[in-house]
């Protein structure tokens, strides 16, 4: 039985991806954890914090309870704000009033200071939105992971929430005027990677008026790929687990599906969102991996700066590395964003 238990943050709650310059993938963004790092209750055979050390095995989910007293107080202290992403490392809508609440009241005040952010979960709890006072606040977009439709294949690597919860949870947040964009991340190529049930998956989001799919073939360190084909193969699917061990392989830091495997996967996703009128974005992908119309990265928002009023005002997209609409004179006004990856938080004072 997992118990949700509320500590006190001491550090800084705004901070970047932690990727250089040199193997930088994303954009800017301002993200916000509400829990430690690794306490996730559903626990993803796939997930990159859970594979780390430090993060949790254990029963006990630690809340960071002062989060938005302390996003709060960065706010008001920064000129420039990258959009906020909630969460890098964990759900904040794991299914404990203390982690959903205290998302909640986070999310209330990014709403309060005018900054955009994007809501990263695969709990129809995010439902819990609609309840606010900001529902209708046009910075915010909710994004949805279905990694697949085959609930088994599903239920073997991970404890998230049913996926047709999920896509019941999607349809409404999209009638209620929600901006939502689904992550089909990670596809495990000889897992769930399925052509005819892909098919069948964007077909649903599109059915949904769903306009974006973000996905990817995951990267895994070796902690992380013995604990997803261990998992598998405990499932039930042992063919499975023989298929992912030989497609993907070791470079020497990470297991990553070998290039002929992805860009073949990524073409024919790259068809059915052309097919259904999708918008196609790929996460963490070098740009000769891309095909068509696909992105590398579908920003997460706008960088704001903050006005006389003291709140944020929306200038330019957040990256500021590869496409800043104006390199000489940035719009934001802040030439150190170009260069510095991840940004330092002098640089947004």
């Amino acid at each position: 039985m997992f118990k949700a238990i509320p500590v006190e943050r001491k550090s800084r709650v705004i901070h970047d991806f932690p990727y250089s310059v040199e193997s930088r993938r994303c954009p800017h963004a301002g993200i916000v954890n509400i829990t430690k790092s690794g306490h996730c209750v559903f626990d993803c055979a796939y997930c990159y914090a859970k594979s780390y050390p430090w993060s949790a095995n254990g029963h006990f989910i630690e809340v960071y309870e002062n989060t938005p007293e302390l996003l709060d107080n960065e706010l008001r202290t920064i000129r420039t704000c990258p959009p906020l992403y909630f969460c890098a490392v964990t759900d904040p809508f794991q299914p404990f009033d203390l982690v959903w609440k205290t998302s909640l009241d986070a999310m209330r005040i990014a709403a309060n200071h005018g900054v955009f952010f994007t809501i990263v979960t695969k709990s129809d709890l995010a439902l819990k939105v609609l309840e606010t006072r900001w529902a209708d606040y046009e910075r915010f977009r909710v994004s949805f992971t279905c990694e697949a439709l085959n609930r088994n294949k599903l239920s073997a690597i991970s404890n998230a929430p049913d996926v047709f919860r999920r896509l019941r949870a999607i349809e409404r947040l999209v009638s209620a005027g929600v901006n939502v964009s689904v992550r089909v991340d990670p596809i495990i190529s000889g897992l769930t990677d399925d052509y005819g049930e892909l098919d069948e998956l964007f077909q649903t989001l599109s059915s949904m008026d769903v306009c974006h799919v973000t996905t990817s073939t995951g990267s895994f360190n070796s902690r992380a790929f013995r604990k997803l084909l261990a998992r598998i193969e405990e499932g039930g699917y042992a063919e499975s687990a023989a298929l992912v061990r030989s497609r993907y392989v070791f470079n020497g830091k990470k297991y990553t599906l070998n290039l002929k495997d992805r860009l073949a996967l990524y073409t024919y996703l790259a068809s059915l969102c052309d097919h259904y009128d999708m918008g196609l974005s790929l996460c963490q992908e070098p740009l000769n991996l891309i095909p068509g119309d696909a992105t590398r990265c579908r920003t997460l928002g706008e960088l704001a700066i903050r006005d006389r009023s003291g709140r944020f005002i929306p200038v330019c997209g957040s990256d500021c590395l590869n496409a800043c609409p104006n390199a000489e004179y940035p719009p934001c006004k802040n030439e150190n964003l170009r260069t510095e990856y991840p940004f330092k938080w002098r640089t947004l004072r």
